[in-house]
């Protein structure tokens, strides 16, 4: 390992010129091009600007005096600390890989890199000292880790899809991506990435031309370690979000959802001036347990919704209109409808098992609210109904044969058992419907 310190003002850094280079700070210059075994270091107090040519590479990267403009389309390859500091310019529009299988810093001191940035080196770790801004660049995640260190990462897009091992350590830090008609967010393949901290990515571009693609890891290989929470918090444009995702904040998108298969394990919050696109692709709402909130904001759904998690509270904020050609399918957890709101789909399928039974309640204990289906039969199994007013012109019916309980306060539905002033519950969920008591 040895020191390259640039003695060539402005000038070009290239593979084979050795007259920018020397073994000492101002040194004489005739010292050997940086390998990946070499420290690079820009020391001149001087303006000047560095042209990159080529496939460049050193170990560490220090700017410590100056103002350097790095400029021109060469690539470099880093594999320890990359430190610059303030007034330093990046234009270079290379691509800037960090391959360490070690832990390194990297400090941009303010610096709007020009660079598309791959981190990719197996058991590598990067810590950011400060925020990474690159706005119109592409950041990569291949191999090793990403300690964003409660900094914020501003990026075109994000890409993160391979099934090398790999985390971002987000801490209270979050990722802007301002791309458009693009896929701003892929985390497809989440197999081997884990996710910490805030998990906040938010697609930030504010116009209207093209296709934003957000996506979360598939069904096959999301965990509980790798769901993203998404925001899409500006845009007139039209965007596809699909797979698997956390919470989901469309405050401040005036846009056009399209149709997707999407898979929710937290909140979502729809904006009033969005467009939901209607389609056949179901959006399921899923988790293991706690509560859960869904804000519709007046936007219709018009496509398949299903809520499915043992143990889940889905507490919605206004109320919820599915399409009326589309089935709203309650097979697992508890769906509080708002109090005092009327709740319509196309068809209403309650269906729980004796593995996960649902509940059916209100938000406010004591209050109904309105569930609307215009025709058909509604026939529960393995479900506690309370607080719920059945209307709309279908027949709605519990079976004590299906497991149903009436909990009380609901009008429209014809129980088999009426409601005796009793219900055996356990934690926040209903006890074995099979267990209960008959009055």
């Amino acid at each position: 390992m040895a020191d390259r310190y640039w003695v060539g003002g402005t000038g070009t850094w290239n593979t084979t010129s050795t007259t920018v280079w020397s073994a000492s700070s101002g040194g004489p210059s005739g010292a050997s091009v940086p390998t990946a075994a070499d420290n690079v270091i820009f020391d001149q107090a001087a303006t000047y600007t560095v042209t990159m040519s080529g496939a460049l590479a050193c170990l560490n990267f220090t700017v410590t005096a100056g103002t350097v403009t790095f400029a021109s389309t060469g690539s470099v390859t880093v594999s320890g600390d990359f430190t610059l500091r303030t007034g330093t310019i990046w234009t270079n529009s290379g691509t800037l890989t960090f391959n360490s299988t070690t832990t390194q810093n990297i400090t941009t001191a303010g610096t709007s890199m020009g660079a598309a940035i791959i981190f990719n080196g197996i058991g590598g770790a990067w810590t950011l000292v400060d925020a990474l801004t690159m706005p119109t660049r592409i950041l990569t995640l291949t191999n090793g880790t990403l300690n964003m260190n409660n900094k914020n990462v501003t990026c075109s897009a994000l890409s993160c899809n391979n099934s090398n091992t790999r985390a971002i350590n987000f801490g209270t830090g979050q990722f802007y991506c301002g791309a458009n008609g693009a896929t701003t967010v892929n985390l497809s393949t989440g197999t081997n990435l884990t996710l910490t901290g805030s998990r906040l990515i938010e697609a930030t571009y504010s116009g209207a031309t093209g296709t934003r693609t957000l996506n979360g890891p598939t069904s096959a290989s999301a965990t509980a370690d790798n769901i993203p929470n998404f925001k899409v918090s500006a845009g007139t444009d039209t965007l596809t979000l699909v797979n698997n995702m956390q919470n989901l904040d469309f405050t401040g998108f005036a846009g056009t959802l399209n149709v997707g298969t999407r898979a929710i394990a937290g909140n979502l919050t729809l904006s009033s001036g969005m467009t939901l696109a209607a389609g056949t692709n179901t959006t399921t709402f899923y988790g293991s347990s706690g509560t859960d909130t869904i804000t519709t904001n007046g936007k219709t759904l018009d496509f398949p919704i299903t809520f499915n998690g043992y143990g889940v509270t889905w507490q919605l904020q206004d109320a919820l209109t599915v399409g009326s050609t589309r089935t709203l399918t309650l097979s697992g957890g508890t769906l509080s409808l708002k109090a005092s709101t009327t709740n319509s789909a196309g068809t209403f399928a309650f269906s729980g098992s004796a593995a996960s039974p649902i509940v059916l309640n209100s938000t406010t204990p004591g209050t109904r609210a309105t569930i609307s289906q215009t025709t058909g039969t509604v026939t529960p199994t393995y479900a506690y109904i309370t607080d719920s007013a059945a209307t709309g012109g279908a027949t709605w019916t519990g079976l004590a044969a299906n497991n149903v309980t009436d909990g009380g306060n609901n009008t429209g539905w014809t129980f088999d058992i009426p409601y005796a002033g009793i219900a055996v519950l356990y934690g926040d969920t209903l006890r074995s419907f099979t267990e209960r008591r008959r009055f």
